[in-house]
C-alpha cells in the first residue's frame, strides 16, 4: 500500500508542479483583455451545464469567439465583461480567466499528492 501511495503522491505533486509552471508561463507570456457575452453553450449528458460563449478582439484587431470552460447548472445573468487571457501566437486557445478556475487544478493535484504522502512520511517517521 505504501508503494501505491508513494507513486500516487509523486505523480500528483509532479502534475501540480507542471501545471503551476505552465499556468505561470501562460500568465506571463499571455495577453489579457476583456471579452463580451455572445450566448450560452450547453454541455452535459443528463443535466445541462451552461457555458458562456465569449467574443474578444486581439491586438491585431481580429475577432475571436470561444466557449468558457467555466459553467453552471443554472443560466445566470451574463457579466458585462469577461476577463480573457490568450497568447499572441494562439488566440484561438483563449481562456476565460477566473482566479478559482485557473488555479484550482493546481491546488487539487497538490492536495491529493500531499494527502497521499502523509501516510508514507509517517511510516518512515519523517513527520509526527
Amino acid at each position: 500500500m505504501l508503494i501505491y501511495l508513494t507513486i500516487v503522491s509523486a505523480a500528483c505533486i509532479l502534475m501540480a508542479i507542471t501545471l503551476l509552471a505552465r499556468r505561470i508561463h501562460y500568465l506571463l507570456s499571455g495577453t489579457r483583455t476583456n471579452g463580451e457575452f455572445v450566448g450560452w453553450h450547453t454541455r452535459g449528458l443528463g443535466r445541462p451545464y451552461y457555458h458562456a460563449t465569449i467574443r474578444f478582439t486581439d491586438r491585431k484587431g481580429d475577432v475571436h469567439e470561444f466557449v468558457s470552460n467555466i459553467g453552471s447548472s443554472k443560466k445566470r445573468e451574463p457579466a458585462a465583461t469577461y476577463p480573457v487571457v490568450y497568447t499572441s501566437n494562439a488566440p484561438e486557445k483563449a481562456m476565460h480567466f477566473s482566479l478559482l478556475a485557473y488555479w484550482s487544478p493546481v491546488l487539487a493535484f497538490l492536495a491529493i499528492g500531499a494527502g497521499a504522502a502523509i501516510p508514507v512520511l509517517r511510516e518512515y517517521n519523517l513527520i509526527a
